[in-house]
């Protein structure tokens, strides 16, 4: 990558706060902290890269694997996440871009998977860590087939996203995903939906590669996808509920495993171009009441779900829902290394595993993860209220 720093176009003037909003010091240098973002996170990807984008570590000086252990998918990934939002990706080279593209494929299997073989590895002692933190966290079993099966396709479904972006295809669709109603109705029927962080995940994989399929193989989904999406969509409609606008089983779920279960739905129904969602006030009402401050996917999910909601309902609570959004870009900047310019996972730590996987020190730094996941959740803001960014909401 070049090293040369993209210039800043400054933000729109038509910045759509109120006054109210605007009279706070630290959101008027949260707004010109975001003019600034581009430049810095240009700065940090060069920094990351290696051999024209062929490699991305993933924290800043942490990490426990090199290239050469034929790792990595994950951090392209990310990268090219982060290129397209802020549209730095237009300032790569063919040869560049043929990179990324070389640097994903590699990882394609024979059944069609697209996997870092490296994070469904694990040693005796990262085996007994992920049952000790299963065991502390009330889930289900040690580390498993199916498991690995659930690290496998969420990968893909990162990878398809990623050469989407990129405007390139996979070399061989995903089939191994229901391919009829029957199957359909039986692969959510069989998903515990008291815990629907994780069921409305599979949902959203599942729409997702219906879509994807549809779109990078058509003869081989032979105009099944709709008709399967819209059953799906149909079904989980059914669990919906009216009080708090979430998808689940049962009277209550914790208001975590509510709102990111929440996301997971909207994110597939948006891959799947589906707009059309019931009690959007409710789950406003419910993502408003929410409390996420752990680590980035909860700052992202939250922000995601106001984001599909609002695409609907454009003016409910909006003004609560503007202070809550620039609160929440203030606290982005908690994340944020400006020496570096990327963000970390944690609050002053870098992310030191990926599902499951040890592979950083963990040290006060970025990584790539939390750059690519606050830079979602920015654009998402930039997409409600009007900031001006210029940046573009990526398929995910």
């Amino acid at each position: 990558m070049a090293t040369q720093r993209p210039a800043s176009p400054g933000m729109k003037k038509s910045v759509a706060l109120s006054d109210e909003s605007m009279n706070s010091k630290q959101q008027t240098q949260t707004l010109i902290w975001l003019d600034q973002l581009k430049a810095g996170l240009w700065d940090f990807l060069n920094d990351m890269q290696a051999d024209n984008c062929s490699y991305f570590n993933y924290s800043k000086s942490g990490d426990l694997y090199s290239r050469t252990s034929g790792w990595g998918l994950a951090n392209i990934v990310f990268a090219l996440r982060v290129l397209f939002v802020t549209g730095l990706i237009d300032r790569l080279s063919p040869r560049q871009k043929d990179n990324l593209y070389q640097g994903i494929i590699e990882h394609s299997k024979p059944d069609g998977y697209i996997n870092d073989s490296l994070i469904t590895s694990r040693t005796l002692r990262e085996k007994l860590r992920q049952l000790y933190s299963q065991i502390r966290n009330g889930t289900t079993s040690a580390f498993s087939k199916n498991e690995i099966l659930k690290t496998r396709r969420a990968e893909t479904r990162q990878s398809f996203a990623a050469l989407h972006l990129l405007g390139r295809t996979p070399l061989i669709p995903l089939v191994e995903i229901p391919s009829s109603k029957r199957e359909v109705h039986a692969y959510l029927e069989g998903l515990d939906w008291s815990k629907p962080w994780a069921a409305a995940s599979h949902f959203s994989h599942l729409l997702f590669f219906l879509r994807m399929n549809s779109e990078f193989f058509p003869s081989v989904s032979n105009g099944t996808g709709e008709s399967l999406i819209s059953y799906a969509v149909d079904w989980i409609n059914g669990i919906q509920h009216e009080k708090d606008g979430c998808w689940y089983v049962g009277e209550t779920v914790p208001l975590y495993q509510s709102i990111n279960g929440a996301m997971k739905v909207l994110n597939g129904m948006h891959v799947a171009k589906i707009e059309e969602i019931r009690f959007v006030r409710s789950l406003i009402d419910t993502a408003l009441s929410a409390v996420n401050d752990e680590h980035a996917c909860n700052h992202f999910n939250l922000t995601y779900v106001l984001y599909g909601a609002t695409r609907i309902e454009k003016d409910y609570r909006f003004g609560e829902i503007e202070r809550f959004l620039l609160d929440r870009l203030s606290m982005y900047r908690d994340y944020y290394w400006p020496d570096h310019g990327g963000f970390s996972f944690h609050k002053g730590l870098a992310n030191d595993s990926f599902y499951g996987k040890k592979i950083t020190r963990g040290f006060p730094e970025p990584d790539i993860h939390g750059t690519a996941m606050f830079v979602w959740g920015i654009v998402l803001i930039d997409t409600i209220l009007h900031l001006g960014l210029g940046w573009k909401v990526p398929l995910n």
